[in-house]
């Protein structure tokens, strides 16, 4: 049985933060590939910030190449491609659960994440 939810639900923080959680544990958050393959909402599916690659959710949490930016300054060298080659479940709990991630290891993880 897959429990992943759990953790979800155990995370501090308002309930709005564990809903979008939620969202991308279940593969429900609405990105612009989402909205194309729906209902042809948006001309490309293409991600807005970097206009280069279908907007998954992993792409929009992880793969923009804007947002590695940000990741990249956060993730220790050690931990990256662990943390790169997770499809967005494992992603989203594998960094649910770790403590040690960051290049701050006096700042825990989840509160990063």
């Amino acid at each position: 049985m897959d429990r992943g939810w759990d953790k979800i639900w155990q995370q501090k923080g308002p309930g709005r933060w564990q809903f979008l959680l939620w969202l991308i544990r279940h593969g429900r958050l609405i990105t612009n590939a989402e909205k194309y393959r729906r209902h042809h909402l948006h001309i490309t599916g293409k991600c807005p910030v970097c206009k280069c690659a279908r907007e998954s959710i992993l792409h929009a949490l992880r793969d923009c190449s804007r947002v590695q930016r940000n990741w990249e300054r956060l993730v220790h060298p050690n931990r990256w491609a662990e943390f790169m080659i997770m499809d967005y479940r494992e992603w989203l709990d594998w960094n649910l659960r770790m403590v040690k991630v960051g290049v701050h290891d006096d700042i825990c993880w989840q509160f990063i994440f």
